[in-house]
């Protein structure tokens, strides 16, 4: 599953604070109980995207025959996707948001 959507409060030219959202998401996820928090950071038109996930339902939910993974993404502008999946798929939706272009 992909969900994605454009918050309008950075649409007033507003640059928003990743690294101020990555160590809140970071957090959180360990406070939640994920082992080993992942992160992968893109490029997608001019806005600097950076993903964090890991395996919540294996780590969190108890759920060890699971190889889902969740990655929650943030852009500096107005961008926020999430992916919950395959691992295996994750190359697969890192390659669709480095295709995604601002209208």
């Amino acid at each position: 599953m992909i969900n994605v959507n454009s918050n309008s409060a950075a649409s007033s030219g507003t640059v928003r604070n990743l690294e101020s959202w990555e160590s809140q998401w970071r957090k959180w996820l360990e406070r939640k109980g994920v082992r080993d928090v992942e992160e992968h950071d893109m490029m997608v038109s001019d806005e600097k995207v950076v993903c964090l996930g890991g395996s919540e339902l294996r780590d969190a939910e108890h759920l060890e025959n699971t190889n889902i993974i969740s990655m929650h993404c943030m852009s500096s502008d107005s961008l926020g996707l999430a992916f919950i999946g395959q691992r295996s798929d994750l190359p697969e939706f890192y390659s669709l948001v480095a295709q995604i272009r601002k209208w």
